[in-house]
């Protein structure tokens, strides 16, 4: 599309990137919708965060989306928070107003548990062992909580990040949250067992640490649910570890579309054409297959 002055912008705030769809998604759905709005990717870490907001505030930006690793350090840098987003610290979705305030709103976890459902999760009913305790898991457990889960295990590697997640799901949801030490493999063994739902939230599996996940295969038990935030590649090894032993397993696509539905809505105030959105996931996860086949008959 021709970029003009009355186009609205949207910038992808992360690092790295090159994972994202995001891009794609939202442009094709925009022209599918006949609007003069473009949205692009940009490589920023917490160290420029600040400089790219503020020259957001001075030019034709409908907002801005942030992801790993911005997403809980943008919080301070904005100038209202939605109060779920105020509530669990964390922020993906960024409008600015006609007065060029900028506002911060959490799509992740109510996109995540939009997705458990289609899956036929009943989230009152659960109980969920999440790993990872950064930006896209404290959205995704704090949701669940707010949603009523019935108890919530969380382990980070840093666990200073679990820790404060689970103080603050307790803070407003007492007695849901126990933070779970990563080091501790019999206790992990046995919390792994007793949920329904197990969720890599870690982004450990796409990128430079694809082939990698956070746990041994024994933490997968037949029956459970395991879900992976990640959409890119489709299969993690995380999920197929879990298809292995009995799990049905999930991946972030349908989250990822739900996220940018949310996010399409708040930044042009219309319904997002979702059925036009995970239309263009397929194609692209279908581009890309066919992309890597040739590539091993090629040898290249």
């Amino acid at each position: 599309m021709e970029i003009q002055i009355t186009t609205k912008l949207i910038a992808l705030l992360g690092k790295p990137l090159d994972h994202s769809f995001a891009a794609r998604i939202q442009n094709e759905a925009f022209a599918a919708e006949g609007l003069d709005y473009y949205y692009y990717p940009s490589e920023v870490g917490n160290e420029d965060l600040k400089i790219v907001l503020e020259a957001a505030r001075a030019q034709n930006y409908a907002g801005l989306v942030i992801t790993k690793p911005n997403k809980v350090f943008v919080c301070g840098l904005l100038d209202e928070l939605d109060p779920l987003a105020a509530a669990m610290q964390s922020v993906n979705t960024v409008v600015k107003t006609k007065d060029g305030r900028l506002v911060g709103y959490n799509t992740d976890g109510l996109a995540c548990v939009k997705s458990l459902e289609d899956a036929g999760v009943r989230v009152k009913e659960e109980r969920f062992f999440c790993i990872g305790a950064g930006g896209v898991g404290r959205s995704i457990a704090y949701t669940l909580a707010h949603c009523g889960a019935k108890k919530i295990w969380l382990t980070d590697v840093i666990s200073e990040s679990a820790d404060a997640l689970g103080r603050d799901i307790n803070r407003d949801f007492p007695g849901v949250a126990e933070v779970v030490s990563m080091e501790k493999a019999d206790l992990v063994r046995n919390v792994s067992g007793q949920a329904e739902v197990i969720m890599n939230l870690t982004g450990l599996g796409m990128g430079k640490s694809a082939g990698q996940m956070p746990f041994t295969p024994e933490i997968f038990h037949p029956g459970q649910l395991a879900f992976d935030a990640i959409y890119n590649p489709p299969e993690t090894r995380f999920l197929k570890e879990a298809k292995a032993r009995g799990c049905r397993t999930l991946n972030g696509m349908n989250m990822n579309v739900y996220q940018g539905a949310i996010g399409f809505q708040l930044h042009t105030g219309r319904k997002a054409p979702i059925g036009q959105m995970r239309r263009t996931v397929e194609t692209i996860l279908a581009e890309r297959a066919a992309a890597e086949k040739r590539r091993e008959e090629t040898g290249g």
